[in-house]
């Protein structure tokens, strides 16, 4: 069986070390790359985000998919199960 390389999961900054309640940032660095994470402990509406750099945004590209893939799959199931009033969304 091949060797599995999984992602540690990263806990939440301790409450004693939050810096701000929007946007508390955390870094994790390596020789090429870095690793933000951004935490918010209230709502917060019109945070301008830049950056100077190249920037991959999970949350934005994980849901996006997320959401085209489940469109495509309720598409694809209401045509082939179309005869069925259960699979009707």
């Amino acid at each position: 069986m091949g060797r599995r390389n999984l992602i540690q999961k990263i806990d939440l900054t301790p409450p004693n070390q939050v810096q701000t309640m929007i946007e508390n940032r955390r870094v994790f660095n390596l020789n090429n790359c870095e690793l933000n994470i951004y935490e918010s402990y209230q709502k917060a509406f019109g945070v301008p985000l830049t950056f100077n750099d190249l920037v991959i945004t999970s949350m934005i590209v994980i849901g996006a998919c997320g959401f085209i893939t489940d469109r495509i799959i309720v598409a694809i199931s209401n045509r082939l199960l179309s005869w069925s009033p259960q699979h009707r969304e």
